[in-house]
């Protein structure tokens, strides 16, 4: 079939031609249509400079508008006549992107990162933070790149500790393409030490800001925030279901309104990771017992076995009332988004809600709620393996981040020690 290729009669071929027909078009030679399973897609065949007869794709109809497609075509044409090989070029574009860091990445990185439990964070820090030198083949990188992209970097103000943090993704991801993904030799950047300044005082108080616990009147708010939450999504379900929509449920005949609440007072008397929290299931949970076997989503490539942690009075209140509310489910996840079914990803908007309802200092992030069950523990004399434990960390992570928290603790167990010795020797002496 031939004619003047245009939108209409592209139409019109594809719904009378069958699978394998082409429509040539009458302006210019080679261009032309081909009828795939999927649609129709848009070539051009052309002698090569080298010699030969070759056809390249120039996308799918009506994907790629004709105007456009005609653009592509008249410089892929003044290319070829001078003396260009576009099959090559194309061809050569195609390997190059195989090699780069972004198709590593996508094909083959992903499912190492989505074992880890904080994989989508860390995908999510290669592409916000490696943009460019993710689309350069990975055996071009060198070092002079990496500290221009240092360079960069601080010139954004990112905190030391967040670009070491970011590096050593980007740096994990070259090691396995060269040991494990068998894509290049070596990593390109293994002589690249990343040497990043000290933290600024500044910077320094804002981490511990951070990481600071509640005292007793925020502690109230953080309670007060949770009811004036839930009161709020009262009144706007109640206003729905006067205004048109009375099949929605009556929020007034439940204890938790969503999951907000209950997700919230978990982390608040547990110390839980709040990953850990959204992704925990019903059958990891035993309220009998009062405890719950978690396998800790950050540490889960290392430590595939569950972790038991127990569970206070109040936290199994919370969960039996969630439990009940929601039909009193054995298996699934126990704080599940009702539309997908699958766990909510982050907690960040329901955590800036609550602050927005109290007065909550704004630096607190969603991590707060474990620092401050961390941090009362430490402060109350706990031992600090106990802490560990409840909390799933390292005791060197609880000294490192909280030690401060306890400055005396290390005389008070010399002074205890002490005292214990001189007794035993002192009954000693009255035995002898």
């Amino acid at each position: 079939m031939k004619g003047k290729i245009s939108k209409s009669t592209l139409q019109l071929f594809s719904k009378n031609s069958t699978v394998g027909e082409r429509f040539n078009d009458t302006e210019q030679k080679g261009f032309h249509a081909r009828k795939l399973k999927t649609g129709l897609g848009l070539y051009y065949r052309y002698i090569s400079p080298t010699g030969g007869r070759k056809t390249i794709p120039l996308g799918s109809f009506p994907g790629l508008p004709i105007e456009k497609a005609r653009a592509i075509l008249s410089d892929y044409i003044g290319r070829i006549a001078a003396g260009e090989d576009i099959s090559e070029t194309i061809a050569q574009k195609k390997q190059t992107h195989a090699n780069t860091a972004e198709a590593y990445l996508k094909e083959i990185y992903d499912s190492v990162l989505a074992k880890k439990g904080d994989g989508k964070n860390m995908r999510a820090d290669l592409f916000n933070h490696f943009p460019e030198l993710l689309k350069k083949p990975m055996s071009s990188l060198t070092p002079r790149m990496m500290l221009h992209w240092q360079k960069t970097k601080e010139n954004e103000n990112l905190n030391p500790q967040t670009i070491k943090k970011v590096f050593s993704y980007f740096n994990a991801m070259l090691n396995h393409a060269a040991e494990k993904g068998g894509v290049i030799d070596e990593n390109p950047i293994k002589k690249f030490k990343l040497e990043v300044r000290n933290a600024t005082p500044e910077e320094e108080t804002l981490l511990r800001l951070k990481r600071n616990y509640l005292d007793l009147e925020q502690t109230q708010q953080f309670f007060d925030a949770l009811d004036k939450y839930q009161e709020e999504k009262r009144v706007q379900r109640t206003n729905s279901r006067n205004h048109g929509k009375p099949h929605l449920p009556d929020l007034t005949q439940v204890t938790y309104v969503d999951y907000v609440k209950p997700t919230m007072l978990l982390l608040y008397y547990t110390g839980l990771r709040p990953g850990d929290a959204l992704t925990l299931k019903w059958e990891e949970v035993n309220l009998k017992f009062k405890r719950l076997t978690k396998v800790i989503n950050k540490t889960r490539h290392k430590k595939p076995n569950p972790t038991p942690i127990p569970l206070s009075d109040a936290a199994v209140n919370i969960l039996q009332i969630w439990h009940k509310q929601n039909g009193s489910p054995k298996f699934g996840y126990v704080f599940p988004n009702p539309c997908t079914g699958l766990p909510y990803k982050k907690l960040y908007k329901p955590w800036e809600k609550i602050k927005s309802l109290s007065d909550l200092p704004s630096e607190l992030d969603n991590y707060t709620l474990r620092h401050n069950f961390i941090s009362h523990l430490v402060m109350n004399g706990a031992n600090l393996l106990s802490i560990a434990k409840l909390a799933a960390t390292s005791v060197e992570m609880i000294e490192q981040y909280y030690g401060h928290l306890q400055p005396d603790l290390q005389v008070k167990y010399v002074n205890q020690f002490a005292s214990m010795m001189e007794l035993n020797f002192q009954e000693n002496i009255q035995i002898l």
